[in-house]
């Protein structure tokens, strides 16, 4: 999963052998970048938290505590923005044509890449797939500054093949991100996703931010991941509504993703 918001976690979470700490690079992504590695602490960027103006809840069987949400509320808007403190003037809207241009400039300046995230994301719109992308936007003033997709990618299940979703990416403009913009999308995709009886919702991102988010570790649930190259604790899930006890299996990309390289960490070294 592709994220760039800005947030940081001041608090280390230790989930297995690796240990989630803090990033100071705006836009270091999981998978772009990898985890900075040092002395055994991977720092990566997580998901910002907060409100907007219409709060969308997450669905029903999923919903994160009302608790866990309103402490999402506190974040103070940095100077030069132009969302009020609460999230007054931010907007969470489906994606239109006539925003392409300004989410290519989201991403483009969000993840410092002028080409690999905006191409993902332009493969994915116009890739033939089973289920249509679910694209949102976050507007101020009517100037897009973020932007969630959401687009086919399949569980296979003992069963039989079931069509799921896989969230990436997020991205958020440098100036408004720590605003809750970023978890405001992904409540709005998650519940979009929700009502098209979708049953799943994959990712790559922090465990302890889309934690609180509707996601769970997708390797204890019965899932396999789809590279060698996700830590465990990256790869994640929403279960939602439509979602049966049944749906186990190994989780398979699209090619898009695949061409684009955007799975799991790439070692430097190597």
């Amino acid at each position: 999963m592709l994220s760039a918001v800005g947030e940081r976690d001041p608090r280390p979470l230790v989930s297995g052998t690796v240990i989630f700490g803090r990033t100071d690079e705006v836009g270091d992504d999981l998978l772009l970048r990898g985890w900075i590695e040092d002395a055994g602490t991977n720092r990566y960027n997580a998901t910002v938290l907060g409100q907007g103006q219409a709060r969308t809840q997450l669905p029903r069987a999923r919903a994160a505590p009302r608790s866990t949400l309103a402490a999402m509320t506190s974040h103070v808007a940095p100077e030069g923005s132009r969302i009020a403190a609460g999230g007054a003037g931010l907007v969470i809207r489906q994606e239109t044509a006539d925003d392409h241009r300004e989410v290519r400039e989201v991403h483009t300046r969000a993840f410092g890449d002028g080409e690999r995230v905006p191409g993902l994301v332009e493969a994915l719109r116009v890739a033939e797939a089973a289920l249509a992308p679910i694209s949102f936007v976050a507007t101020v003033d009517d100037r897009v500054v973020g932007h969630v997709l959401l687009s086919a990618t399949r569980l296979d299940a003992p069963r039989r093949i079931v069509d799921v979703l896989s969230l990436s990416p997020l991205g958020v403009l440098p100036e408004f991100q720590r605003q809750g913009i970023g978890t405001q999308l992904i409540a709005s995709a998650l519940a979009a996703a929700d009502s098209q009886n979708v049953p799943l919702v994959f990712l790559e991102g922090s465990p302890r931010y889309y934690g609180t988010r509707g996601f769970e570790g997708a390797g204890a649930m019965g899932f396999r991941s789809p590279s060698l190259r996700i830590p465990e604790a990256a790869f994640q899930v929403a279960r939602l509504s439509a979602y049966e006890p049944w749906m186990t299996g190994s989780f398979v990309y699209s090619e898009v993703f695949w061409a684009f390289d955007c799975v799991g960490l790439r070692d430097p070294e190597a």
